[in-house]
């Protein structure tokens, strides 16, 4: 699998031959580690948050749909891919941050909502799979807390909805 190949139809064919492609790549944890290479490819290299919006969504998804089929078959599978989804909403939520005032990284307020969302589901699957749940800032491991993101995305839905 190449980030390469996933750019190109995004590029020139349609976002669901892309998925498509990702959805070849073979077990569910081996999409689930395309869909993540790709979206972080597409934000680091690319510069291109329509394109990750559209990865991660969909990357999302697959891991929620192929978690839950696996839940009567290998309870561990199914809670690693579930892992592997809320990473990419974890990571979705992130790059929507206006806050970090990347380069080249244009964040619509439509994006902040998308991330707001992803930022609400890193939420609920980090208490579904036992995972810390509790704001942030309490926390010894700062990266893991699922509560970072939903609060500075809400305030910014808010505060551009005010604005309209």
């Amino acid at each position: 699998m190449t980030t390469g190949t996933v750019m190109q139809l995004l590029g020139e064919g349609d976002s669901y031959q892309a998925i498509e492609y990702l959805h070849s790549q073979g077990t569910a944890l081996r999409v689930m580690s395309a869909y993540d290479e790709s979206a972080r490819h597409a934000y680091w290299k690319e510069k291109d948050l329509g394109a990750v919006v559209v990865l991660a969504r969909a990357g999302i998804q697959f891991g929620l749909e192929s978690g839950q089929a696996l839940e009567g078959v290998d309870a561990a599978m199914a809670a690693e891919v579930k892992g592997k989804a809320k990473a990419l909403a974890y990571n979705l939520a992130s790059f929507a941050w206006p806050g970090w005032d990347e380069p080249d990284i244009e964040i619509s307020a439509r994006d902040v909502e998308l991330g707001l969302d992803a930022a609400r589901v890193n939420l609920r699957l980090a208490g579904q799979l036992g995972r810390g749940t509790e704001p942030i800032f309490w926390r010894p491991d700062m990266r893991k807390g699922a509560r970072l993101w939903p609060g500075p995305l809400l305030l910014l839905v808010f505060v551009a909805g005010a604005r309209a």
